[in-house]
């Protein structure tokens, strides 16, 4: 007989009872104390049975949460990935908005400039140079006004060789040269814009100070023989004659194209035409404009 087998006429839960409450079978078997081994079976028949029940609902418990849980999880991250996707899609929709936006993200941008001037001179070559060329460095800035319009504040630097003959201060060569003089041209354009990719071309107009000091040439001594009679007498009316009849005033128009190497930064080319209001009105016409190309990175 196994260990639960029962015997005729007694129940397993007739057993179970038996050995939890330290009866044996055989009392079941012969209906000795019948109606207390009855009334534990019953009891014990209850109390299965609602442990089965209590089980089974706290399995359907827990599986109803883990359901809940997964499903909230679920939700979750389809939402995330809504969120993620319509950010992603904003995104990509700015950028073609950023990348053909004509003013980048600074307002200014500062710029530095390197390049050649050359000055026209229509002056006699006999007693003057010709069209010197100047190596000339600067630097400045481009202000965004609009989207389609900049100021372009710029300041260069050069120098040149002077000499006076007949009431006028004309370029020298170097050995005929008597005044140095330091050139620094602070002009203000006024720049419309078009951009191409990542191409912009500005053009536009502006007016530009033409400011020089000059001083006694190396190798040049005060009392050396000039127009005037010594060099030093040439050499100040030399410097009275740059501030006369608006010869440091120059109207100008200039063109510039710039690439984008980044966000922030271009290089390119700027090219200007400065027309000497002092020439027109000593009736030489274009002498002494000056013809400007430069290469400029802007940052």
């Amino acid at each position: 007989m196994g260990v639960l087998d029962a015997p005729n006429g007694v129940s397993v839960f007739e057993i179970l009872a038996g050995r939890l409450f330290g009866l044996n079978a055989g009392c079941c078997d012969r209906k000795i104390n019948t109606r207390l081994c009855s009334q534990q079976t019953a009891l014990l028949k209850e109390d299965f049975l609602a442990m089965m029940i209590f089980g089974i609902k706290m399995r359907i418990f827990f599986v109803a949460i883990f359901l809940g849980i997964v499903g909230t999880f679920d939700l979750f991250c389809q939402e995330s990935f809504e969120s993620e996707n319509g950010s992603t899609n904003a995104q990509m929709q700015e950028v073609p908005q950023k990348e053909h936006s004509q003013v980048p993200p600074k307002k200014i941008l500062p710029f530095a400039t390197l390049g050649i001037n050359l000055t026209l001179n229509t002056a006699s070559k006999e007693i003057s140079a010709p069209s010197p060329t100047s190596f000339v460095i600067g630097g400045g800035a481009k202000i965004w006004l609009t989207p389609l319009l900049s100021l372009e504040p710029n300041l260069n630097f050069w120098y040149m060789y002077y000499l006076y003959n007949d009431g006028m201060a004309l370029p020298a060569e170097v050995e005929h040269r008597t005044a140095t003089a330091l050139c620094f041209m602070l002009d203000v354009p006024l720049g419309f814009n078009f951009k191409i990719g990542k191409n912009n071309l500005t053009a536009g107009v502006g007016i530009a100070l033409l400011a020089r000091f000059a001083f006694l040439s190396n190798d040049v001594q005060p009392n050396d023989v000039g127009f005037l009679g010594t060099a030093k007498d040439d050499v100040k009316e030399i410097s009275s004659w740059f501030w006369q009849s608006c010869r440091f005033l120059y109207p100008e128009v200039f063109a510039s194209w710039d690439y984008d190497i980044s966000q922030n930064l271009r290089a390119g080319v700027v090219i200007k035409y400065f027309l000497s209001i002092g020439a027109l009105v000593d009736g030489r016409k274009l002498d002494s404009s000056v013809v400007s190309v430069a290469g400029r990175f802007l940052f």
